[in-house]
């Protein structure tokens, strides 16, 4: 009993120095049970254990990434981009405000109920 009890804390402090393998288990991708017997029959040093850790770096590469992009941003560029962003938005709710006009004038859907929005239209 005392040698299972061993096996049991050194698959948890496994666990810890690689917390990748604890989110297979909350994927479903794997049960503890499968984990602890690779573990058991293969020990900590197998590749299996260290493929996770690659996606992880992989991982970390991206969000360097990202944050080296984001960093070189110029505030400039920034503020001209949001510039012409509510230009087009303007354009745009300018286009919809006049095919509303038109579509009122040319005895479009009035106003009421949905239902009778529609009858007014088609008559």
């Amino acid at each position: 009993m005392e040698e299972r009890e061993k096996r049991l804390q050194e698959f948890k402090s496994f666990l810890v120095k690689n917390p990748h393998i604890i989110q297979k288990v909350r994927k479903k991708e794997s049960t503890w049970q499968d984990l602890f017997e690779e573990w058991y029959l293969f020990g900590e040093d197998d590749k299996r254990w260290k493929a996770d850790s690659s996606e992880s770096a992989t991982s970390k590469q991206w969000i360097h990434s990202i944050k080296t992009k984001l960093q070189s941003l110029d505030d400039d560029q920034i503020e001209q981009y949001v510039e012409q962003c509510k230009d087009a938005l303007e354009m745009v709710s300018g286009l919809l405000s006049q095919f509303q006009s038109q579509s009122s004038k040319k005895g479009g859907p009035a106003t009421g109920t949905k239902n009778e929005s529609y009858m007014t239209y088609w008559k």
